[in-house]
């Protein structure tokens, strides 16, 4: 069988997953002098790869719940954006083009709170979903990130490494807010798509 990757599983399962498990391997050679990998070895790191292509659905599953609370920190997920502003007046595009979008939305589908599955369930019907999924392939990398510089801060720390610590916390920081950058990407580009397509 020949197995090529995706976009999405290459950025977001496997990028964080080898991040996060080479990150844990030089901490624990410094720390431990315990080497768990060794990649001049071309077998290990071919069965490097596939563990971390496993690891990263487990980074994934954590990173869900991080976005739901992210999104419930910021009053929801962008896509609910278009009805209501976030925690903080953040919209996805101005209140005369959400309107619109708005109008048509409600035309077709009705009332509802998050149009943003059932909108991009007709945008994907159009082939129209190509830049959407790159951002959303995007959102999954920081998504991850976050979950992988959350697990290196707890080790950091549980290895009392002194100020090493606000390392992963810094990039914590600046790879949640791109997870948040491109949620609101994802949500703008499917709601612009959508208002373009011809009925």
């Amino acid at each position: 069988m020949n197995k090529e990757f995706s976009f999405y599983e290459f950025t977001g399962l496997i990028t964080p997953s080898v991040i996060l498990l080479f990150s844990i391997d030089i901490l624990l050679k410094k720390v431990c002098s315990i080497s768990i990998f060794d990649f001049s070895n071309l077998g290990e790191s071919l069965v490097f790869i596939v563990i971390a292509y496993g690891f990263g659905h487990i980074i994934q599953s954590f990173g869900y719940f991080f976005e739901k609370f992210v999104w419930w920190l910021l009053k929801g997920r962008p896509t609910q954006w278009l009805k209501s502003e976030g925690r903080f007046k953040q919209t996805i595009v101005s209140q005369s083009e959400a309107q619109k979008i708005l109008s048509k939305l409600q035309s077709e589908f009705g009332d509802k709170r998050d149009y943003g599955s059932i909108t991009y369930t007709k945008v994907y019907g159009s082939n129209k979903s190509g830049r959407i999924d790159i951002f959303n392939g995007n959102f999954s990398l920081f998504r991850g990130l976050s979950i992988c510089f959350i697990a290196l801060l707890i080790t950091t720390i549980c290895l009392h490494l002194g100020w090493w610590f606000l390392v992963p916390l810094s990039f914590l920081v600046v790879s949640t807010v791109r997870m948040i950058h491109f949620g609101k990407c994802y949500a703008r580009e499917l709601y612009r798509t959508y208002f373009m397509l011809k009925d």
